[in-house]
C-alpha cells in the first residue's frame, strides 16, 4: 500500500488475498473499483484506490492488514524521524524510585521520550550542518536556530513530539541534551530526588552493556558488571552505581 496522487492505494495482490481475483477483475472492468496506476515492472504492482473498494472488503482487509490510513501515517512519521535505537533501549531500561520501589517508565512515556530524543538528534544534526554551511559561505549563523525552531514545529505536526514550543526553552533543552544525553529529557515528575542520576557518558556505557548479545544482562547484572568495571576495568574512570 502507498499514497498515489494524494489517494490511498492498496496493492492488487494485497486485495486478492481478501477478494477473489475474478471478482476483483470484474469490479475493475465495471468501474466499481478504480485503478490508480497500471503497475508493471519489478516490485511495481498496480495500486487500487482504497476508497472505491466496497465496504465489506475494506472491513475484511483491515482485519487482516490494519487500517491503511493509520499504517501510511505511521510510515510517514517513521520516515520523517528515524527512531533512535539507543534512546529506545535507554528509556525502556530506565528505572526510578516511586513509593519506595524502583519502577520502569510507562509504555506511553517510553514512546514519548524515545520520540523526543529522536527528534532532538535530528534537529541537532540539521543545526550543525546549517551552521557549517553558513560559515563556509561566509554568512552569519545568528538566525540559524530560528529555522530549527520552525522545523521543530513542522515535526510536531507530523509526528506529535512534545518538545518545548518556545524557541528559548527548545534551545535550553537541546543544550541540556547535548551535555547530558537521554537523561536530560526526563521530567522531574518521573521519580523524585532519589532517582538515579547518571552522566551522558555513563548512560552510553550502560546502553552498550545492555545491547550486548553475549552475554545478555538483566538489569541487576548491568549494575553489577558496571561496578566491577569501575573497580577493575575500562570503567575505572566512573563512580560506582547503586541498584
Amino acid at each position: 500500500m502507498d499514497y498515489y496522487n494524494d489517494k490511498i492505494g492498496v496493492g492488487y495482490n494485497e486485495l486478492t488475498s481478501i477478494v477473489k481475483r475474478n471478482t476483483l477483475d470484474s469490479l475493475l472492468k465495471r468501474g466499481r473499483v478504480h485503478r490508480l496506476n497500471r503497475g508493471g515492472g519489478l516490485n511495481n504492482q498496480a495500486l487500487i484506490d482504497y476508497s472505491t473498494v466496497p465496504a465489506v472488503y475494506r472491513d475484511a482487509f483491515e482485519k487482516q492488514f490494519g487500517n491503511p490510513q493509520e499504517i501510511l501515517a505511521q510510515r510517514k512519521k517513521e520516515e520523517a524521524v528515524p527512531i533512535d535505537s539507543n534512546a529506545n533501549v535507554f528509556y525502556s531500561e530506565y528505572r526510578y524510585e516511586k513509593a519506595g520501589e524502583r519502577v520502569s517508565l510507562s509504555e506511553s512515556l517510553q514512546k514519548e521520550y524515545t520520540l523526543n530524543a529522536s527528534v532532538i538528534k535530528l534537529l541537532e544534526t540539521t543545526f550543525q550542518k546549517r551552521k557549517a554551511m553558513r560559515k563556509a559561505l561566509g554568512g552569519t549563523t545568528k538566525h540559524v536556530f530560528e529555522t530549527i525552531a520552525a522545523e521543530c514545529e513542522d515535526l510536531r505536526d507530523l509526528c506529535g513530539h512534545t518538545l518545548p514550543v518556545n524557541p528559548v526553552r527548545l534551545r535550553e533543552k537541546m543544550n541540556a541534551f547535548r551535555n547530558e544525553g537521554f537523561i536530560a529529557l526526563l521530567s522531574g515528575k518521573v521519580g523524585n530526588s532519589n532517582t538515579l542520576k547518571i552522566s551522558k557518558e555513563v548512560g552510553d556505557y550502560i546502553i552498550a552493556l545492555k545491547r550486548s548479545r553475549v552475554p545478555v544482562y538483566t538489569d541487576a547484572q548491568l549494575f553489577e558488571v558496571f561496578n566491577l568495571e569501575v573497580l577493575f576495568g575500562a570503567g575505572s574512570r566512573y563512580r560506582a552505581l547503586e541498584a
